[in-house]
């Protein structure tokens, strides 16, 4: 799962993510990504966006790679299109690029070559418009965007803290049932109590899963958007001018490479992870130390390739349904999300961390835009005219 998955999950459809099982973790993950974000705000901690590194003899700052900023009309447009492409696609950056490369998923390898090249091929063709770029700097968060990042911030954490107290109350009952404490008289199971005790055990059968099992996973959860937060910071995935400078070939001269080893070296990462996921492994490792996947939620759960129509998680609600490896969705979605990507240089991930922090175009503008971009694409017109 990526973090185009978990905005719009979050984003579209809260309730739903809040009260399914499968799903609570995406908010534990962006709360821990948010906090951080917000704290290494306050630290100071961010890319530089807009210093350069000197002055020409003709008083022009210099910048390493690409030296114009994007306009206000460029978020709304990136916005747009990298919430409508993800959602059909379903990944982006972090979902096909570090997840399903690693894990040699035939699908994202070929969403990942085709949102590459088509942001390479905008943001090189978009060099010198005017109407998408231009030389104002970008505005930088103010009193009243840090403000609201902060409650953005807070109302993550107070979900989180009310999530942590249900499941704890949940799991006390559930282990006074298990433990025989009290059985329910059928005569009796009119009253409240007993009502309570039956829809608890029904929303367990139901999911057929361990409830215990989002308390467990919760540090896991919480360090992993943690760390993801720090990794965006100090590979300056957050800085627009760094992305657009790999993004743009127009002149190889400026071109700067360097996040190239920032995909590479991730999809590494996360490949000797999936070292340890049973049917995933190219090495053998010790026995009883690879996860077992699960639909269910109570193992690992990875996204399926070409014998899933979506490449998300599934519950023990969802069935199988075959498709097509490359089909009109997943090519039109990463294609839409690499034109959104060159005209803006931001993508979901970095997106959140600039909104959390308080950069106003982000927070006012590509945000929104996001938010209906991905509604639009997962509308039934939209699916269905899509096939």
């Amino acid at each position: 799962m990526g973090a185009s998955g978990i905005v719009s999950a979050v984003l579209l459809n809260p309730q739903m993510t809040y009260e399914s099982s499968s799903n609570k973790w995406k908010i534990l993950f962006l709360t821990s990504f948010c906090l951080t974000a917000r704290i290494m705000g306050y630290a100071k901690n961010l890319v530089p966006f807009e210093i350069p590194l000197g002055t020409s003899s003709s008083g022009i700052d210099i910048f390493v790679g690409f030296s114009r900023s994007v306009t206000n009309l460029s978020f709304v447009l990136a916005g747009f299109f990298t919430g409508f492409g993800t959602q059909l696609s379903n990944g982006c950056t972090s979902g096909h690029g570090i997840c399903g490369m690693a894990r040699l998923s035939s699908r994202s390898i070929v969403a990942c070559c085709t949102f590459m090249a088509t942001g390479f091929i905008t943001a090189s063709f978009l060099r010198n418009n005017d109407l998408l770029r231009n030389d104002i700097p970008m505005l930088v968060p103010n009193s009243l965007t840090e403000t609201l990042g902060v409650m953005l911030v807070s109302l993550l954490v107070s979900l989180t803290i009310r999530l942590f107290c249900e499941e704890a109350s949940f799991n006390s009952i559930v282990e006074s049932d298990e433990g025989g404490a009290r059985e329910i008289d059928p005569l009796l199971t009119h009253t409240t109590e007993a009502k309570e005790r039956i829809e608890l055990s029904n929303i367990e059968g139901r999911h057929g899963m361990n409830k215990k099992n989002t308390l467990k996973m919760a540090p896991f959860v919480l360090a992993s958007g943690s760390l993801f937060a720090v990794g965006l910071n100090m590979s300056q995935m957050i800085d627009i001018r760094k992305v657009l400078g790999f993004l743009d070939l127009q002149s190889l001269e400026t071109w700067d490479p360097t996040l190239v080893f920032v995909m590479f070296g991730g999809v590494i990462v996360s490949g000797i992870g999936y070292q340890y996921v049973e049917g995933f492994q190219l090495f053998k490792v010790p026995v009883g130390m690879a996860a077992k996947l699960s639909i269910s939620g109570n193992d690992f759960q990875v996204p399926k390739n070409a014998a899933w129509t979506s490449s998300r998680s599934l519950t023990c609600d969802e069935t199988e349904v075959a498709s097509p490896l490359m089909n009109t969705k997943l090519m039109v979605g990463a294609s839409l999300f690499g034109f959104g990507w060159g005209i803006g240089g931001v993508c979901p991930g970095p997106a959140i961390y600039l909104a959390t922090v308080g950069y106003p175009q982000i927070l006012y503008l590509y945000m929104p835009l996001y938010a209906i971009g991905a509604h639009v694409a997962q509308m039934k017109y939209t699916q269905s005219f899509l096939g």
